[in-house]
């Protein structure tokens, strides 16, 4: 089952989201802390995304992987930053730790209610099992 919590507190000056999914057996298989849009800005959004990328590489160490995602339309368009950019959902970035039983991804993307960093947690060897519950799930309603 999937549980959400909307922050009443926030984090770093910024709004924070927490989206819990289970597994069949009530076992943590994700989580999902959203930050954002309350307290990032045009001004901020690479400056945010980088405080919590630092401090999640001092918890967690190196980042495994980090990666781009451009739009094709982005390139015949013109902004005057990258922020204006991601804003219009045609540009994210995604930083990825892989530890031994949990993968870490931070990733910082934009639409029409403004900035969010996503921090999705995945417990490895839980995640399988979620998406064998849903299947199962799933072959029974059939």
């Amino acid at each position: 089952g999937l549980l959400v919590y909307l922050g009443s507190e926030d984090f770093l000056g910024l709004e924070t989201d927490l989206q819990l999914n289970f597994t069949d057996t009530r076992r943590i298989a994700k989580a999902l802390l959203i930050l954002g849009p309350g307290g990032i800005s045009k001004a901020d959004c690479l400056k945010k995304y980088k405080l919590i990328v630092d401090l999640l590489s001092k918890k967690y160490g190196n980042y495994r992987n980090r990666e781009v995602i451009k739009d094709s339309i982005s390139e015949d368009m013109v902004f005057d930053s990258v922020c204006n950019v991601i804003l219009n959902g045609v540009h994210e970035i995604k930083t990825i730790w892989l530890l031994k039983e949990y993968e870490i991804t931070a990733k910082l993307l934009g639409d029409y209610e403004g900035f969010f960093i996503e921090i999705d947690y995945v417990k490895l060897n839980r995640d399988k099992q979620l998406k064998k519950d849903k299947l199962k799930k799933s072959l029974r309603s059939l």
